[in-house]
């Protein structure tokens, strides 16, 4: 009960936004509430403290942008409250598209012998298969992770997005999970195999790699054995997405012609002072702005207050452990422009002091002065 107290006492409703030449970072642990000093922890913040922080950072009217719609939620969000989504999970999707190759080239020694290969290859692949992604916004996202969607599910997320290229997508996943739905058990070399459940998830009796390569090897009289090709497709699943998954290649750019967008005008934007953009509440983190707090090893001073800001998603995974400089900063305003994403500079109602040539220029003046360049 007490987090949710928290929560309620320090929302964004009780707190006005500061403007922008007068934001501030937290001076010193005692500029944050009582109530919310011992909440600051390494490896994570509570929702309480990422909201007394995002509550203070400048927000500005935008007028006009583009609104993406999230087909599992139905909600508008930014394009920095969304993200790259595989429809049906990728450990899953996978497993039945490898367990597909695998059956087709049993009897193909040539095939078997490259197995292991060919497998990490065609993952890669089916890691940035377009048939199934989307984008979705964060929060269906992550709490989505490993869950099969239901032939329901994927009904009503393409009724969500009538008419468009999504909604033919969505549908024709539909007959894939039937198809997982229906594999068969079977029985090898006494293990009694169940093809959904190793679809779904994964092989609990599963050899080790060195092991698997053993009952693969032509020299041994079991090499074409069912066990032994779902032994590796298993391990090379966990080996490339649960030990370290690839990087798309797929951006959310070019998934933004499959599903509805909407424009809008006049909308309220919070500020985010690496790459100046104006985006919604859940695009947002907190992120340390010296990064080497993150490898003092003491959470004391790695949870210091004073040296957290929240900013936008894609600035802090883009930061990681770099060190802040002009050049970073400039180079992401460049970035986010070229995303077509709203920024100060298209902010309505501004006033820009005399001395500068642009709202654009002032504001990147002030973000200067609050980073401590």
């Amino acid at each position: 009960m007490k987090f949710f107290r928290l929560r309620a006492k320090f929302s964004p409703l009780f707190m006005p936004p500061l403007t922008v030449p007068n934001y501030t970072l937290p001076g010193h642990q005692n500029d944050v509430p009582q109530l919310l000093r011992d909440q600051y922890r390494a490896g994570g913040f509570v929702e309480a403290v990422r909201d007394w922080h995002l509550a203070r950072i400048p927000r500005l009217l935008i007028s006009s942008g583009t609104y993406i719609l999230c087909p599992w939620c139905g909600r508008q969000r930014d394009g920095r409250s969304m993200q790259v989504d595989h429809i049906i999970p990728i450990k899953q999707y996978s497993r039945y598209n490898l367990l597909g190759y695998a059956q087709k080239n049993a009897k193909n020694l040539v095939a078997m012998m490259s197995l292991e290969k060919d497998l990490r290859i065609l993952t890669k692949a089916l890691y940035s298969d377009q048939k199934n992604l989307l984008i979705c916004c964060m929060k269906c996202n992550s709490g989505e992770r490993d869950t099969m969607p239901t032939v329901t599910g994927l009904r009503d997320a393409s009724t969500r997005v009538t008419g468009s290229l999504l909604e033919t997508r969505l549908l024709n996943l539909i007959p894939l999970l039937q198809r997982i739905r229906l594999l068969k058990t079977c029985k090898e070399r006494g293990v009694k195999l169940n093809l959904n459940e190793f679809v779904l998830r994964g092989a609990t009796w599963n050899t080790s790699p060195l092991q698997t390569r053993s009952t693969m090897s032509l020299i041994e009289p079991g090499h074409r054995t069912l066990i032994g090709r779902l032994s590796v497709i298993h391990n090379v699943v966990v080996d490339k997405l649960v030990k370290g998954r690839p990087a798309f290649t797929i951006t959310a750019d070019t998934l933004l012609g499959f599903q509805p967008s909407v424009k809008f005008t006049d909308q309220e934007g919070r500020l985010c002072f690496y790459c100046l953009g104006l985006f919604r509440k859940q695009a947002f983190q907190l992120d340390h702005i010296n990064p080497a707090s993150q490898r003092s090893g003491t959470p004391a001073v790695y949870s210091d207050p004073t040296n957290l800001i929240p900013v936008c998603r894609t600035c802090n995974t883009r930061k990681g452990i770099k060190t802040l400089s002009k050049l970073w900063l400039d180079a992401q305003i460049e970035a986010r422009q070229k995303e077509g994403l709203p920024g100060v500079e298209n902010a309505k109602n501004v006033l820009t002091p005399h001395a500068y040539n642009s709202y654009l220029e002032y504001v990147k003046a002030e973000r200067f002065r609050v980073l401590g360049f």
